[in-house]
């Protein structure tokens, strides 16, 4: 009854890649999951995997699967008490509109 999984590897160089699939809503897989890769990186960085710092800030991949590749910027800041996560990226039409 799970309505979707976040898949991802760890680099030896530091990169992370995704995968993100929710059969159960109905999408096969997506390109960019912003939500799943924003709490993907506080797991990371909780559990010691992304170095700990005031700010950290790391470039996640996905799609690459879909022929679709995005890179997902991710930033953490720490103030010692709370850990903020900000999430972006650019976007492109992959359909012409119209």
């Amino acid at each position: 009854d799970m309505a979707g999984y976040h898949v991802y590897s760890y680099g030896p160089d530091g990169s992370v890649h995704m995968r993100n699939f929710a059969p159960l809503l109905g999408i096969q897989e997506e390109s960019a999951t912003g939500t799943a890769s924003g709490a993907l990186a506080v797991y990371l960085y909780k559990y010691g995997i992304l170095p700990k710092a005031s700010e950290t800030a790391r470039t996640f991949f996905q799609g690459m699967f879909m022929a679709r590749p995005s890179e997902i910027e991710i930033l953490l800041r720490d103030d010692g008490e709370n850990t903020k996560v900000f999430v972006g990226g650019g976007v492109s039409d992959i359909i012409p509109l119209g």
